[in-house]
């Protein structure tokens, strides 16, 4: 849980860090002039770019089988 745990804990900081400079939002009583494209960035873009680091982290590490 340590490692993952941080991971997560990162990728939400920086997730609601972007959300004010790409969207004005302050906080969820003043969510900015377009809370439904803040909702979408959350829901599809984030998710997506920490699918793409996975996999290319996972790709900097041999996967090979030993028998």
């Amino acid at each position: 849980m340590g490692l993952f745990g941080r991971a997560s804990g990162a990728l939400v900081g920086l997730s609601f860090a972007l959300l004010g400079p790409l969207f004005g939002y302050v906080s969820g009583e003043n969510p900015g002039p377009n809370p439904g494209l803040a909702f979408r960035f959350l829901v599809a873009v984030i998710p997506g770019v920490a699918i793409l680091l996975a996999y290319f982290l996972a790709a900097l590490f041999p996967h090979e089988i030993k028998e």
